[in-house]
């Protein structure tokens, strides 16, 4: 473990390359920040510490979760507020319970992003699905991975060119069902003015 809540300063969590293997952060207090940042080949993994506290990102307008290498996870409860973007080229794995403030959004513009616990709330014999949470798979070789079941507000996949972005689904350990629309924007190509 890395010390106590020591990675977070300053309205960021940072997670530098100073470490050599794999680390576990222990989440024992809430912690709101603006920007995430991984940066290391070795895996961090943020996870519950003492009586369920939320980490959360963004702060009700916007937010970011940058992971420039590797492949880092977030197992404790996260919260999205605000327009979220994951950027850089390393891998983000969700496993942690999730909470997203209304209208919260998550753009992933690098990397890939695998989703390993639902963003909403399934469907029950008395009530509807629900999700605050609008995913975006937008960047050039972004993909997404759907390590569970998934209820969300709206899925958009926008791709440029062929292989430009990708979604998986890995089935769940349980029984249930998949339901996805895919947006497909292209651009529109204009010739060029003459004068």
């Amino acid at each position: 473990m890395v010390g106590r809540n020591s990675q977070w300063s300053d309205g960021s969590g940072e997670f530098p390359w100073e470490i050599t293997a794999p680390r576990t952060v222990n989440l024992d207090t809430n912690q709101q920040v603006l920007t995430l940042n991984f940066d290391n080949a070795n895996k961090y993994t943020i996870a519950q510490g003492g009586g369920g506290k939320t980490l959360t990102v963004g702060n009700g307008t916007t937010g970011t979760i940058n992971v420039a290498q590797g492949t880092h996870e977030i197992s404790a409860p996260l919260a999205l507020s605000g327009a979220v973007s994951k950027t850089g080229t390393g891998t983000l794995r969700i496993s942690g319970a999730q909470s997203h403030a209304a209208g919260s959004s998550l753009n992933v513009s690098a990397g890939s992003l695998n989703l390993s616990s639902n963003a909403g709330t399934a469907a029950t014999g008395a009530a509807a699905a629900t999700s605050n949470l609008t995913l975006t798979i937008s960047g050039s070789g972004s993909t997404m991975t759907l390590g569970s079941s998934q209820d969300l507000k709206d899925l958009t996949i926008q791709h440029r060119q062929r292989g430009d972005a990708g979604c998986g689904l890995a089935s769940p350990a349980v029984a249930g069902r998949i339901l996805m629309r895919c947006e497909c924007i292209r651009p529109i190509w204009r010739p060029p003015s003459r004068h």
